[in-house]
């Protein structure tokens, strides 16, 4: 692939070249070598020959300027924003975040936290990936091409993007980028704590009671529809274990809210940091 990519682009410098050396291309440009990038700017006066250009050489101005500035128009501009427009309404849909959840009714509380963090993991996991590629010399091989141009990875890599946040060597020399170093080990933090951490987060087991007669006591909301003083011995003690374990499971809840609401403030603090 590297030794047909270097033998196209060699036929296109032949190709220039042989344009460029054409006495007609030259007279159709009045005068122009258009394969000199810097032609152009040898003219002192370039406003004033185009005027000049127009009026003594009006057809060849037409073919020569006018044609070349509608292809740029139609090819560099229209063309590619119809093609955005079908992109990004079909598989490009940036502006559509995926939280994650599996589908049922979510709270907006909920939703908002897995929303956020699911742009953080797309950012380490896309993002600082591709940047990872770009950036690294050992990957520079494995990179890959379409017409010559690098184009993005769209598959996800957690190594890769972490590896691109460890890597700040180059911003420890300069005392400007400390806050964005500051940032890398936020985005690390957050990141770790969102798919390894979080994830961890179990409840106590619901304790199973049984009665005297060794069979299991059903418990939920009728429990709480008796007097104390009704019960039975076996089902008070039921009652007292199993109003233990939903206090635990509540301090939980709010244990885990105050966290969840912490580090989302934290991301909403480096939000700025967010783009490649």
């Amino acid at each position: 692939m590297v030794n047909l990519r270097n033998k196209i682009v060699g036929l296109k410098e032949k190709v220039k070249i042989w344009i460029g050396s054409s006495k007609f291309i030259v007279w159709m440009n009045y005068g122009v070598n258009p394969t000199d990038d810097f032609a152009y700017l040898d003219i002192p006066d370039l406003y004033g020959h185009l005027l000049e250009f127009k009026k003594n050489a009006p057809i060849r101005y037409f073919f020569s300027v006018v044609l070349v500035d509608l292809k740029d128009v139609i090819f560099c501009r229209i063309f590619p924003s119809m093609i955005d427009w079908v992109a990004y309404r079909t598989f490009k849909r940036y502006h559509i975040v995926d939280t994650k959840l599996k589908p049922k009714y979510y709270d907006t509380d909920e939703v908002m936290l897995h929303a956020c963090f699911s742009l953080l993991v797309d950012y380490v996991e896309r993002e600082c990936a591709n940047m990872y590629e770009v950036c690294n010399k050992k990957s520079i091989e494995k990179r890959r091409f379409k017409n010559g141009k690098l184009f993005r990875n769209k598959n996800s890599d957690a190594k890769l993007g972490l590896a691109y946040l460890e890597d700040d060597d180059h911003l420890k020399t300069n005392p400007a980028d400390i806050e964005s170093l500051h940032s890398r080990k936020v985005i690390k933090e957050l990141y770790t704590w969102w798919t390894e951490t979080r994830p961890k987060r179990e409840y106590p087991p619901e304790p199973e009671i049984r009665g005297d007669d060794g069979k299991k006591v059903q418990l939920g909301l009728n429990i709480f529809r008796d007097s104390p003083d009704e019960l039975s011995v076996s089902t008070k003690n039921a009652y007292t274990e199993y109003v233990n374990w939903l206090f635990d499971v509540g301090r939980l809840d709010d244990q885990w809210r105050t966290e969840d609401d912490e580090m989302l403030e934290k991301l909403v603090v480096i939000r700025s940091h967010l783009w490649t």
